[in-house]
Protein backbone atom coordinates (compact mmCIF):
# COMPACT_ATOMS: atom_id res chain seq x y z
CA UNK A 1 0.00 0.00 0.00
CA UNK A 2 2.97 2.66 1.19
CA UNK A 3 4.68 1.91 -2.42
CA UNK A 4 1.20 2.88 -3.83
CA UNK A 5 0.08 5.62 -1.88
CA UNK A 6 3.44 6.86 -1.08
CA UNK A 7 4.56 8.40 -4.62
CA UNK A 8 1.05 9.58 -5.75
CA UNK A 9 1.00 11.39 -2.31
CA UNK A 10 4.65 12.73 -3.40
CA UNK A 11 3.60 13.19 -6.87
CA UNK A 12 0.61 15.28 -5.73
CA UNK A 13 2.61 17.51 -2.99
CA UNK A 14 5.15 18.34 -5.83
CA UNK A 15 1.96 19.40 -8.30
CA UNK A 16 0.86 21.47 -5.28
CA UNK A 17 4.00 23.30 -4.19
CA UNK A 18 4.26 24.62 -8.03
CA UNK A 19 0.30 25.11 -8.08
CA UNK A 20 0.49 27.07 -4.39
CA UNK A 21 4.05 28.40 -4.81
CA UNK A 22 4.63 31.42 -2.62
CA UNK A 23 1.84 31.44 -0.07
CA UNK A 24 3.67 30.87 3.18
CA UNK A 25 5.47 33.51 4.84
CA UNK A 26 8.94 32.89 3.79
CA UNK A 27 9.75 35.52 0.60
CA UNK A 28 13.20 35.96 1.28
CA UNK A 29 15.47 34.34 -1.08
CA UNK A 30 17.25 32.70 2.12
CA UNK A 31 14.76 29.66 1.83
CA UNK A 32 16.14 28.52 -1.42
CA UNK A 33 19.57 28.17 0.40
CA UNK A 34 17.81 26.12 3.35
CA UNK A 35 15.43 24.07 1.47
CA UNK A 36 17.96 23.50 -1.63
CA UNK A 37 19.98 21.86 0.97
CA UNK A 38 16.95 20.02 2.71
CA UNK A 39 15.69 18.57 -0.25
CA UNK A 40 18.72 16.96 -2.12
CA UNK A 41 20.66 15.85 0.91
CA UNK A 42 17.23 14.61 2.27
CA UNK A 43 16.59 12.74 -0.78
CA UNK A 44 20.19 11.74 -1.22
CA UNK A 45 20.05 9.78 2.76
CA UNK A 46 17.01 8.28 1.58
CA UNK A 47 18.18 7.02 -1.16
CA UNK A 48 21.64 6.13 0.18
CA UNK A 49 19.45 4.23 2.78
CA UNK A 50 17.31 2.33 -0.04
CA UNK A 51 20.34 1.42 -2.27
CA UNK A 52 21.60 -0.77 0.71
CA UNK A 53 19.13 -2.28 2.06
CA UNK A 54 17.50 -3.28 -1.18
CA UNK A 55 14.20 -3.19 -3.10
CA UNK A 56 12.82 -6.46 -0.64
CA UNK A 57 13.76 -5.38 2.72
CA UNK A 58 12.40 -1.89 1.82
CA UNK A 59 9.17 -3.48 1.59
CA UNK A 60 9.25 -5.19 4.62
CA UNK A 61 9.58 -8.58 3.01
CA UNK A 62 12.63 -9.52 5.22
CA UNK A 63 16.32 -9.50 4.78
CA UNK A 64 19.62 -9.52 6.96
CA UNK A 65 19.76 -6.48 9.79
CA UNK A 66 22.09 -3.37 7.74
CA UNK A 67 23.83 -2.24 10.35
CA UNK A 68 26.49 -0.29 7.61
CA UNK A 69 25.99 2.68 5.35
CA UNK A 70 23.69 5.22 6.38
CA UNK A 71 22.13 2.96 8.55
CA UNK A 72 25.41 3.45 10.63
CA UNK A 73 23.92 6.63 11.46
CA UNK A 74 19.98 5.97 11.52
CA UNK A 75 18.05 3.01 11.86
CA UNK A 76 15.71 4.68 9.85
CA UNK A 77 17.66 6.53 7.00
CA UNK A 78 15.12 6.55 4.18
CA UNK A 79 12.45 7.63 6.41
CA UNK A 80 14.87 10.86 8.04
CA UNK A 81 15.95 11.54 4.31
CA UNK A 82 12.51 11.63 3.25
CA UNK A 83 11.38 13.82 5.86
CA UNK A 84 14.30 16.80 5.21
CA UNK A 85 13.21 16.33 1.22
CA UNK A 86 9.45 16.72 1.56
CA UNK A 87 9.68 19.81 4.11
CA UNK A 88 13.16 20.93 2.19
CA UNK A 89 10.64 21.16 -0.99
CA UNK A 90 7.67 22.86 0.84
CA UNK A 91 10.57 25.48 2.10
CA UNK A 92 11.53 26.10 -1.44
CA UNK A 93 8.11 26.73 -2.74
CA UNK A 94 7.22 28.66 -0.01
CA UNK A 95 4.01 27.08 0.01
CA UNK A 96 1.30 26.42 2.75
CA UNK A 97 -0.27 23.93 0.93
CA UNK A 98 2.96 21.71 0.22
CA UNK A 99 4.09 22.17 3.89
CA UNK A 100 1.13 21.23 5.21
CA UNK A 101 1.23 17.88 3.27
CA UNK A 102 4.87 17.15 3.76
CA UNK A 103 4.32 17.41 7.58
CA UNK A 104 1.29 15.53 7.47
CA UNK A 105 2.87 13.07 4.87
CA UNK A 106 6.16 12.90 7.36
CA UNK A 107 3.60 11.52 10.47
CA UNK A 108 3.55 8.27 8.93
CA UNK A 109 7.48 7.88 8.42
CA UNK A 110 7.81 9.57 12.18
CA UNK A 111 5.36 6.65 13.36
CA UNK A 112 6.17 3.88 11.05
CA UNK A 113 9.09 2.82 13.11
CA UNK A 114 7.51 2.14 16.44
CA UNK A 115 5.29 -0.78 14.15
CA UNK A 116 8.47 -1.89 12.36
CA UNK A 117 10.31 -2.42 15.45
CA UNK A 118 8.57 -4.88 17.32
CA UNK A 119 8.58 -6.99 14.02
CA UNK A 120 12.45 -6.55 13.82
CA UNK A 121 12.95 -7.33 17.40
CA UNK A 122 11.19 -10.75 17.22
CA UNK A 123 12.63 -11.73 13.73
CA UNK A 124 16.06 -10.57 14.12
CA UNK A 125 16.77 -10.92 17.80
CA UNK A 126 19.20 -9.95 19.85
CA UNK A 127 21.83 -8.35 17.19
CA UNK A 128 18.60 -5.94 16.69
CA UNK A 129 18.67 -4.97 20.11
CA UNK A 130 22.59 -4.01 20.39
CA UNK A 131 21.90 -2.18 16.84
CA UNK A 132 19.65 -0.28 18.44
CA UNK A 133 20.96 0.20 21.53
CA UNK A 134 23.82 1.79 19.58
CA UNK A 135 22.72 3.89 16.86
CA UNK A 136 19.55 6.28 17.12
CA UNK A 137 15.92 5.93 15.56
CA UNK A 138 15.93 8.64 13.48
CA UNK A 139 19.47 10.61 13.92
Amino acid sequence: MTGVLGPLSVMGMLALGVLDWDSFVWRHWTRFVVGGLMFPSGGGFALWGFLGLGLAASQGLGGPLLVSGAYRYSRNPQYVGAVAGLLGYGVICNSTLALVAAAAWSTWYVVAPFAEETWLREHLGPAYAEYAARVPRYL
